[in-house]
């Protein structure tokens, strides 16, 4: 008797307040610090074949404090800092545009988890979306994937 395949997973990280620390609109890719212990975390699906996504708002883009370039510049080193610690994120999603330009891709819209979902044939349902705003999570659920809130280090609750 055949097997069912089992789903293919990824872990979606939020990049600013889950991967590296918030910076209000960074624009200087030497800025972009990682938070500790983020690499590790990302280290361990990487280890088992489960790939990592990075899914981030950049709205700095569509306001004029940061250009494309700069903007590939900061998830490049976001890249290497990553990989300094033997880590990787298997893609990289963002938004450019503002929060009220109603564009389907800017979260807690579906449109970047659907078009990584196209584009990795994951299974959004058994998927695990990690971010630090109320926003990451209601993407969780309007997918039914599983969702972690993290705070950024330093916040208060």
């Amino acid at each position: 008797m055949l097997q069912a395949a089992e789903p293919k997973i990824a872990v979606f990280v939020d990049r600013d307040g889950a991967i590296s620390f918030d910076r209000h609109y960074l624009s200087d890719p030497d800025g972009l610090q990682l938070i500790p212990t983020v690499a590790e975390g990302i280290k361990r699906p990487n280890e088992v074949g489960i790939p990592v996504i990075a899914i981030t708002n950049q709205s700095g883009v569509d306001r004029g404090f940061i250009d494309e370039h700069q903007l590939k510049g900061i998830h490049d080193r976001m890249e290497e800092a990553l990989a300094e610690h033997g880590a990787c994120v298997d893609d990289i999603y963002y938004c450019p545009r503002m929060p009220d330009s109603g564009c389907s891709c800017r979260k807690p819209a579906l449109g970047m988890l659907l078009e990584a979902n196209d584009e990795h044939g994951v299974d959004l349902k058994h998927s695990f979306v990690i971010g630090d705003r109320i926003m990451d999570i209601e993407m969780v659920h309007a997918v039914g994937a599983r969702g972690m809130l993290v705070p950024e280090p330093g916040d208060q609750y």
